[in-house]
């Protein structure tokens, strides 16, 4: 969680907005237990001034609707956003992984989940982009800062059988967008390379 909120903090620090963060957009490097990992997927990224956002309101508006829709938050949808929907979607990737898409926190495994972490997902899912959390301010979370000092409790088959549905899901887009490609017609996919040139 750290090392993904440090990389979005680095990109709002240079101007970018990755716009399109999901779990799909993380690989480590290789299967090493310490294999660090890195962010792929760059095509919907924008630039911003900085210097502006730092201020977190008022900044550059974007209005274009781009990302995953799964993860998509809804300040997006209105056509009116900036840099922190880069934090909504980290912890959409997150918690879409171990939840769905509506947070019910006395649903197994959030019972188990100490409140520390709980008021962290809440404040980077927050619905207004005013409050939401900066990057920043995620990393100086209490949650955060504490990680070491967390306790390990296992979050039960509950999670584990979430992970492999979304393993699943992931490899079943993948095949569908396959055969999808395979069907295309051959002015389809020309159409299409001149879009990618």
């Amino acid at each position: 969680m750290r090392i993904i909120v440090e990389f979005v903090q680095m990109c709002h620090k240079n101007g970018v907005m990755h716009s399109d963060l999901k779990p799909e957009n993380f690989l480590f490097a290789n299967k090493k237990e310490r294999a660090s990992l890195k962010a792929i997927d760059f095509g919907l990224s924008v630039f911003f001034k900085p210097e502006i956002a730092l201020l977190h309101f008022p900044y550059e508006q974007f209005n274009k609707i781009v990302g995953s829709p799964y993860y998509m938050a809804s300040e997006v949808l209105k056509r009116n956003y900036g840099p922190e929907v880069d934090i909504w979607k980290t912890e959409q990737g997150v918690a879409q992984a171990i939840i769905r898409s509506v947070i019910d926190f006395k649903r197994d495994p959030w019972p188990r989940v100490s409140d520390n972490a709980k008021d962290l997902v809440k404040k980077m899912l927050d619905p207004d982009p005013k409050k939401r959390l900066t990057a920043q301010e995620v990393l100086d979370h209490p949650w955060i800062q504490n990680a070491k000092k967390a306790p390990n409790v296992p979050l039960g088959e509950t999670v584990r059988a979430r992970l492999k549905q979304f393993s699943i899901k992931n490899k079943l887009k993948k095949r569908a967008l396959g055969v999808i490609a395979e069907h295309l017609s051959v002015e389809e996919v020309s159409g299409i390379k001149r879009h990618f040139k």
